[in-house]
């Protein structure tokens, strides 16, 4: 399976979403102060999600990982 991330963090409302690349469908998706308390933690970094050298599926196993322990 292959995933894309999508984020817009400098909206006033925040969102970070998985979306499966196949289907479309949204997998997993944070808002607002769920998204500000991953931020502020350092569990992710915006330049993780930035930078175009990170691994982003490993990444996307992150956010899937910290998802089921929150």
């Amino acid at each position: 399976m292959t995933y894309q991330i999508d984020a817009w963090l400098e909206r006033s409302d925040p969102y970070l979403r998985i979306i499966d690349c196949q289907s479309g469908v949204v997998v997993m998706e944070w808002r607002n102060q769920r998204l500000k308390g991953l931020l502020e933690q350092g569990d992710i970094t915006r330049q993780e999600l930035e930078d175009k050298s990170t691994n982003q599926q490993a990444l996307v196993r992150d956010l899937f990982l910290y998802d089921c322990i929150s």
